[in-house]
């Protein structure tokens, strides 16, 4: 159950909030036990920095769990009935601003930086496509930035161009045991480096769309051993989509090339994933 609290004044929104939550998990006749119940509270405030302009600072701060899923504890092969509820600490800043230009261009621009202090953070390790291990991590110090922007021009009624645009800097680190020769690495599976553009045009004829989204190099296990390093990638997508109406029914039909320049990458370790391919589908709505 949620309780929140609001206090407004013309430019300051604070909102806080308390969840209460209970699990009970007998675990099936196993002597371990997730019973367990937890008052998690956060704090949101939104403060508008010039009267006459849309730009916003953002406070937040949360203390939440996550309880292993039923699929994480007993899955084949996968599950571990060990595990314990991941705790955090979650901290963030952020700006938003949007525009109101009156030439036809709206835009909006966020950004935040984020510090998260998580206790038995709960991670799955692939050992190959097919067969995954969920494990504790005792201690994970996470901290990043994301920026996002999405600009619209509107040319006239019948055109439009559209961009949009994503990066994160994230460092997700191992702080569980200081004596640890890999202390501090980067946990499995998390780039430092992510991001994504995508550009699209709106038309009487046929809306077309081009896409980027890549990430950095990656290790495969904490431990950072020679050879389980997986190198960065980035791929390029190709849509183009119209949408009529016969009578009552609205259809859209798209064709889509995937991975256009063929790029060659690995998402799980030695399982690379597929070259150039070619989609085209049908959407009928009566």
């Amino acid at each position: 159950s949620t309780r929140p609290a609001k206090y407004r004044l013309p430019r300051l929104t604070v909102i806080a909030r308390t969840l209460f939550s209970e699990h009970a998990d007998h675990n099936f006749g196993h002597e371990t036990s997730q019973n367990t119940h937890r008052l998690s509270p956060s704090l949101n405030a939104s403060f508008r920095i010039l009267e006459h302009q849309d730009l916003y600072l953002r406070l937040m701060w949360k203390s939440i769990f996550r309880m292993p899923t039923f699929n994480e504890l007993y899955y084949y092969h996968i599950g571990t009935i060990q595990l314990k509820p991941e705790r955090s600490n979650q901290y963030n800043i952020g700006l938003t601003w949007k525009s109101r230009s009156s030439n036809g261009w709206q835009t909006t621009i966020t950004a935040d930086g984020y510090y998260n202090r998580v206790s038995d953070k709960l991670v799955a390790i692939p050992f190959n496509m097919f067969v995954w291990r969920m494990m504790n991590l005792a201690k994970v110090k996470n901290m990043g930035i994301d920026v996002t922007t999405h600009l619209r021009h509107q040319f006239s009624s019948l055109h439009a161009l559209e961009l949009t645009g994503n990066y994160s800097l994230q460092k997700a680190r191992n702080y569980s045991n200081p004596s640890s020769p890999y202390y501090k690495n980067q946990i499995a599976y998390t780039p430092q480096h992510t991001w994504s553009a995508t550009v699209g045009w709106e038309n009487p004829w046929a809306n077309l769309s081009l896409s980027t989204d890549g990430m950095s190099c990656r290790w495969t296990i904490n431990e950072h051993t020679a050879g389980t390093r997986l190198a960065g990638f980035g791929e390029m997508n190709v849509n183009l989509w119209r949408s009529f109406r016969l009578k009552t029914t609205a259809i859209t039909l798209r064709g889509s090339i995937q991975n256009l320049f063929d790029k060659q990458y690995e998402i799980v370790a030695h399982y690379p994933m597929p070259g150039r391919s070619w989609r085209v589908t049908a959407e009928i709505a009566f």
